[in-house]
């Protein structure tokens, strides 16, 4: 299969307009009908071709050189190719990538979906722009099977306009699937493609708190620069009321976690985070993320979330023990301001300090110390069960 797909073959676009273009074949053999579209991404031609909102369309890339770091699957957007076609100015035959399971050749080969090279898409792009987009048709054959250009320009121009075509039932599954999630972070990465695109402010928030005053968190977002806002806790009983009394001293000065009951996040801000890698502290992750690119946060005091925690000192350890392994496991997948790192960096060294609040502090630190010995004997994953609440 690999020696035929090396074989020349010829590859011919025409458009609606009457456009004609050659170029050189590869992916599969065929003829193919669907809407130019282009795509000015420099990476994420695999996420392009997968994604179901190019279903139905012959899709372009504008940067020059297309298919170097090869194809994942772990990079899909969906379980197949939905584009009908695939222009590009250079294919890359010879990717080179540690990721990569085969190449982009041979990846529209299996699909069925014909590919062409070697043509002039800062032309075509430049079309589009000023005529919009256009019908078209791909060919991809050997010379002798080639239709003319007069039949293909005729076929272009005869296919029903995309919007006259049902295309629910061609990237819908069959039936549902069901994914266990892996932890909140995954739960977090999969809903994220729900949220509107228009969406201005995200809020993230887990089920068991009650919210008070909201709205006094919104007019933050009105300073130039602020991307995130997390508040106070408020915990009604138990140990953690005294945890979070300290934890917000600190957080008055230096952001050093933020709080998953309750964060507003600019969705712009959040797409740039996205995906959340395994880790257990999904929040202190995306507050990280958020300083390293240099955006400002804040912690709001005026809106605050109620909440149930540990009841019982023993239990602290378990739960203090989670969660700092998730915040080292953040603290290496980002780069926040060094004083946040300074900070954790001194942590397994000054918890001992927390023994002068007896046997709760006995709790904290021994939580502190195992959630580091977890993190370095290489706890990457990102599952969080809350057994400490049993």
């Amino acid at each position: 299969m690999k020696g035929q797909r090396q074989i020349e073959r010829k590859a011919i676009l025409a458009l609606e307009d009457g456009t004609v273009v050659e170029g050189r074949g590869f992916g599969a053999e065929g003829l193919v009908l669907g809407e130019l579209v282009f795509n000015t991404s420099m990476t994420g031609y695999v996420e392009a071709l997968t994604d179901p909102s190019y279903s139905g369309q012959i899709l372009m890339m504008t940067y020059p050189l297309i298919g170097n770091y090869g194809v994942c699957s772990e990079d899909y957007e969906s379980d197949r190719i939905q584009v009908r076609g695939f222009v590009v100015k250079q294919l890359c035959r010879e990717p080179s990538n540690w990721r990569s399971e085969k190449d982009l050749d041979q990846f529209l080969h299996e699909s069925g979906v014909p590919g062409i090279e070697g043509v002039d898409t800062r032309m075509l792009t430049l079309k589009a722009r000023m005529y919009g987009t256009m019908k078209a048709a791909l060919a991809v054959f050997a010379e002798k099977d080639m239709p003319s250009k007069e039949e293909l320009i005729e076929k272009a121009r005869q296919q029903p306009h995309i919007s006259e075509i049902d295309l629910v039932d061609k990237v819908c599954v069959e039936k549902p699937r069901f994914t266990d999630a892996k932890g909140k972070y995954d739960a977090l990465n999969f809903g994220a493609g729900f949220i509107p695109k228009n969406t201005d402010v995200v809020a993230l928030n887990d089920v068991d708190t009650k919210i008070n005053n909201f709205q006094a968190a919104l007019p933050y977002f009105d300073s130039n620069g602020v991307a995130l806002v997390f508040v106070r806790v408020s915990v009604k009983e138990g140990p953690q009321r005294l945890f979070y009394a300290l934890l917000d001293f600190i957080r008055r000065r230096l952001p050093i976690t933020a709080s998953g009951e309750l964060m507003l996040i600019r969705h712009k801000v959040l797409t740039k985070i996205l995906p959340i890698k395994p880790c257990k502290a999904e929040d202190s992750y995306i507050l990280f993320k958020v300083l390293e690119l240099q955006y400002k946060t804040v912690f709001c005091e005026e809106c605050y979330t109620e909440t149930e925690r540990t009841k019982a000192d023993e239990k602290e350890q378990i739960y203090k023990r989670k969660t700092v392994t998730g915040v080292y496991q953040a603290l290496a997948y980002t780069r926040p301001p060094h004083l946040i790192r300074l900070f954790y960096v001194l942590l397994p060294i000054t918890c001992p300090l927390l023994l002068i609040l007896g046997k709760r502090g006995y709790f904290w630190m021994k939580g502190i110390l195992l959630g580091l010995i977890d993190y370095l004997r290489g706890d990457w994953t990102g599952a969080w069960q809350p057994t400490y609440m049993d």
